[in-house]
């Protein structure tokens, strides 16, 4: 296998499900990638995003280019 999967499209053991339903869990143990703190620091990032980053853009940027960044994401 060398093309890179994407958590959603199908696994590649044909189970007709998308890989972050079926194989994904069982190939990051393989990797050894710590799940757990990979899930603190995306629940960290979002705290620092919602309780900062978005009170201080939303103060100091211009109305439209919040808009702007909103109708492109």
């Amino acid at each position: 296998m060398n093309e890179k999967i994407g958590r959603n499209d199908l696994c590649y053991c044909e189970s007709g499900k998308k890989f972050k339903k079926c194989c994904l869990q069982q190939s990051l143990k393989c990797l050894d990638v710590p799940d757990e703190g990979w899930r603190n620091l995306r629940q960290l990032e979002g705290i620092v995003i919602d309780k900062h980053l978005t009170p201080y853009a939303t103060q100091e940027l211009p109305a439209d280019v919040i808009r702007n960044v909103v109708r492109n994401y």
